[in-house]
């Protein structure tokens, strides 16, 4: 894939990593959900196209809930 390809995957990861921490802080635990579920798919797209992607990992304030 072309770098502009891998850009736009990396940027999309870095939105989705904002927007959880977001959603986190606020207690929104169904939009961590679906932002959740948005970045595991991102992540197999950047594994089917070799690109590196940031590991998302629940965020701790909404897994006590």
């Amino acid at each position: 894939m072309g770098e502009g390809f891998r850009a736009a995957l990396q940027r999309q990861a870095a939105t989705l990593c904002q927007a959880l921490a977001d959603a986190a802080e606020a207690g929104d635990v169904w939009m961590v959900a679906v932002y959740s579920v948005d970045m595991e798919e991102l992540q197999r797209l950047g594994r089917a196209h070799d690109v590196e992607l940031p590991v998302h990992v629940q965020p701790a304030a909404v897994r006590q809930r």
